[in-house]
């Protein structure tokens, strides 16, 4: 199963037994190859009155590669770090609570990505990489190209709890340490694709 993210909307690449109960016939549709499915991301990105879609596929990972190939596609990695005192790091980017992370940089390898993106974002000197939480995909355009962001999300550990320094240039006005209650309080005001690393890491 894979679900993109379209801002606050998805569309979930399944079975459909994977669907939820209370889903309308209306919000799943059949994808039956890749000219069943060539202009939907456009479509559903354009009419913001569509729900979220059920994608249903026979073969789950030629329609996923199909969609995917709608897109310039963009390599990216973050981290949820936490440290010694049981706290986590969050960052405030755009008027959101988020998790750093960032675009892999030419020959790069995903985990160093991560690990660089973190340390730029918040000003940490080092962190311990630990195991992939999961990995994310949300939509956007930049200069009329429409792309597809897959971002890998590694547990990460900071021992010292060291200060933060937010990179204001990137537009993050707040980095802090905090519980993991506060984390799942700001949790609301997050990304989509941030809410599923702190679902799935709340596990």
């Amino acid at each position: 199963m894979h679900t993109i993210y379209f801002e606050n909307r998805c569309i979930t690449i399944c079975q459909r037994a994977d669907i939820p109960s209370g889903v309308s016939e209306q919000q799943i549709l059949s994808c039956s190859g890749p000219d069943s499915i060539r202009d939907l991301p456009e479509r559903f990105a354009a009419d913001t009155s569509l729900p979220d879609l059920y994608l249903v596929a026979a073969d789950e990972a030629a329609c996923y590669a199909a969609f995917c190939a709608l897109f310039t596609e963009i390599q990216a990695g973050g981290g949820l770090v936490s440290n010694d005192r049981g706290e986590y790091l969050m960052i405030f980017r755009r008027g959101l609570w988020d998790l750093p992370k960032g675009k892999c940089e030419a020959g790069e390898r995903i985990e160093e990505c991560a690990v660089r993106e973190v340390l730029e974002e918040t000003g940490l000197s080092t962190v311990e990489l630990g195991s992939r939480i999961c990995v994310t995909h949300h939509t956007y355009h930049l200069d009329g190209v429409f792309c597809l962001k897959h971002t890998y999300w590694f547990q990460m550990k900071n021992r010292n709890g060291e200060p933060l320094r937010p990179q204001i240039e990137e537009e993050i006005h707040k980095a802090e340490w905090m519980p993991w209650s506060e984390v799942l309080a700001h949790a609301p005001l997050c990304y989509n694709s941030v809410k599923e690393v702190i679902s799935r890491a709340g596990r």
